[in-house]
């Protein structure tokens, strides 16, 4: 009986950070989106009723440092991903579902909520802790960048010893997905790995602006390379 009133008693709710995740958004993006329904609901609802359904929250990074973040009930999450592309809510409905699911298995409070529980529970001896954990502070770095960033600032955020941006150009192109140009190719582009931003520089010669094409990174493409060179055993 007590297990059973624990199962009813379970709230599910639904991390921002998750719904940025599934939908390919940038999570600031998704917090922005958040505050909007969130003054909505304060101009239609109770406080407290409106907490109910959205409230603002805080999670801590592998280093302990603190983020915002929003939790959403299924209500509000549902009004949220109305305006989102027909993949986008199929694909947060279809994680919707899982949860609830989980939230019917009366072992649901056992299981790890983050990323990073999930590691203390699977590492049983400290060697793979200290195996596993640069993965959580990566992913936690990863998910931190709000902004692009240039190839130079990923090949840091990477942290790999001797592998710095002339080797990721040369990575990127010998694994099919940068051209000789150091520009990726279009369907890397379209994947949201990548873009190519117009800057220009001011040729100090002629005193006229020379206008070039720089490649930037996006959260997706970081974390893409990071798998890659994963796989190649590059350490």
């Amino acid at each position: 009986m007590n297990t059973e009133l624990q199962t009813l008693q379970t709230v599910v709710t639904m991390d921002s950070r998750i719904i940025a995740e599934i939908t390919g958004k940038r999570h600031d993006n998704v917090m922005t989106d958040c505050k909007k329904l969130e003054n909505y609901y304060l101009e239609i609802y109770s406080p407290e009723k409106s907490g109910e359904l959205i409230k603002s929250a805080t999670y801590k990074d592998s280093l302990q440092r603190t983020y915002p973040c929003y939790e959403l009930s299924k209500e509000a999450v549902l009004d949220l991903i109305t305006g989102y592309s027909l993949p986008h809510r199929h694909a947060v409905n279809k994680r919707w579902m899982e949860l609830e699911e989980q939230s019917r298995n009366p072992f649901y409070n056992m299981l790890p909520k983050n990323y990073s529980e999930a590691l203390l529970q699977l590492a049983e001896k400290q060697q793979e802790v200290e195996k596993l954990l640069p993965k959580a502070e990566f992913y936690d770095a990863v998910m931190q960048t709000e902004s692009m960033i240039t190839v130079g600032e990923t090949a840091k955020l990477l942290g790999i010893k001797g592998f710095g941006r002339n080797k990721l150009y040369n990575f990127l192109r010998d694994e099919g997905i940068f051209q000789a140009s150091n520009h990726p190719y279009q369907a890397y582009i379209n994947r949201g790995w990548f873009k190519l931003v117009e800057c220009t520089y001011n040729d100090k010669k002629s005193n006229t602006p020379i206008v070039y094409l720089k490649t930037v990174v996006f959260q997706k493409g970081v974390d893409a390379i990071r798998r890659l060179i994963s796989k190649r055993n590059i350490a």
